[in-house]
């Protein structure tokens, strides 16, 4: 899914559309650059989904689903001209309005270089106050749909799911090493110690009874003070 065209509300009572849905916030107005001939979304609602960044307006019963993969990057902006925080988003592509009309397709038009072409999607809010409660939830559904490689194939996907846990095996074999030499140099350390402990103590032993029997042989026996 690239940016599906929505005809109809996709809010949902379905249980688990609302475990799913993370933040919602209705009078959102929605600007989009470049900006599309053929289709106007006025006011409406702004989903932040785990499954999809959304928006619907009942007013012109028209709405879109993104993929968070074709997310950029997201911001908090100021729009100079309304003075309203935004929700900023760019997109690595941009919608084809010649697919528009078309709600069973995606809405989308693949450019041969993916460098070449993107979209700005603007949310303007009428609660200024929501806008960190948005990004934050934006941010968080983007980190459950990690995109290792843009738009690679499904192959080079797995390719780079394969790497990372062979790099993670290697790391484990590596961190286990290192702890186990680390604790053989701990008990060296500790062997060590103890063995200078126990000389030290034995020595201190001999010393005394040397000197006890050196003082018992010259008659100099400690003599107890008469009170």
């Amino acid at each position: 899914m690239g940016i599906i065209i929505e005809r109809q509300p996709f809010e949902s009572e379905d249980v688990l559309f609302l475990r799913k849905l993370k933040k919602k916030e209705a009078q959102v107005d929605f600007l989009a650059e470049p900006t599309l001939e053929n289709l106007s979304f006025g006011t409406g609602t702004l989903f932040v989904h785990e499954e999809f960044l959304g928006f619907y307006s009942e007013e012109t019963q028209t709405g879109f689903k993104i993929d968070y993969r074709r997310v950029v990057l997201h911001a908090i902006a100021l729009d100079s001209a309304s003075q309203r925080k935004v929700i900023y988003v760019q997109l690595d592509t941009k919608f084809d309005s010649a697919s528009i009309n078309n709600e069973s397709e995606s809405a989308i038009e693949e450019p041969q270089d993916p460098y070449d072409s993107f979209s700005e999607f603007r949310f303007l809010l009428t609660d200024p106050y929501a806008a960190e409660a948005l990004y934050s939830a934006i941010s968080h559904c983007q980190f459950l749909h990690p995109d290792f490689l843009g738009s690679g194939s499904e192959s080079d996907s797995e390719d780079a799911y394969q790497d990372a846990e062979e790099d993670n095996e290697v790391l484990e074999e590596a961190v286990s090493s290192s702890d186990q030499a680390i604790i053989e140099s701990n008990i060296a350390h500790l062997e060590r110690a103890l063995e200078r402990g126990m000389a030290e103590t034995n020595g201190s032993v001999q010393e005394t009874e040397a000197l006890t029997n050196g003082s018992k042989v010259n008659g100099c026996e400690p003599e107890s003070e008469s009170i």
